[in-house]
């Protein structure tokens, strides 16, 4: 008998209408088990503060390690194993979430490390200054996901743009 992978949908109710949640590792995953095989139909961005555990993409294992960024795109499987110690942040945004700015789905389509089998879906931060812009920005989208705020959903584009960007400049590096 086959076992059917569940697959989750981004719905309003965990966002209300940004299409993008931002919120820690250790709080993450309360609707459902993400240490059996899964998959999103969003986009899921995981960084880890520390070492310990595993991350399964589409049934290749990758260690957890300290300062990096794991990349998971919509319908991939999944499933995440980490040691009880380590923290971090997990970002989840809708296909959607980047339309209303200029070129959309065009930006996803750039990032190596989105929708593209034939690439290793982590990026290792090993130099200080990457690790001190990555937590810059991963704070200012903390900070501006926390409140409402005027624009809200304009800055949050904006941070997970540059958050993005950065980590296509470290990835092809």
């Amino acid at each position: 008998m086959t076992k059917i992978i569940p697959a989750f949908n981004f719905t309003k109710s965990i966002d209300g209408n940004l299409g993008f949640t931002f919120t820690k590792l250790e709080e993450s995953y309360s609707r459902y088990n993400a240490t059996q095989p899964h998959r999103h139909k969003y986009y899921e961005v995981l960084f880890f503060n520390e070492s310990g555990g595993v991350h399964e993409i589409d049934f290749q294992i990758y260690d957890i390690r300290a300062n990096s960024v794991h990349f998971v795109s919509p319908d991939q499987v999944h499933l995440l194993r980490r040691e009880s110690h380590v923290s971090g942040f997990v970002i989840s945004f809708s296909d959607d979430f980047f339309l209303e700015t200029d070129a959309g789905n065009l930006f996803i389509d750039t990032l190596p490390f989105f929708n593209n089998p034939y690439v290793v879906p982590v990026l290792q931060l090993k130099e200080n200054s990457q690790i001190t812009e990555s937590r810059h920005l991963l704070d200012k989208m903390q900070n501006e996901f926390s409140g409402p705020h005027a624009d809200q959903r304009e800055a949050l584009q904006s941070w997970m743009k540059l958050f993005l960007i950065l980590s296509k400049r470290i990835y092809s590096g």
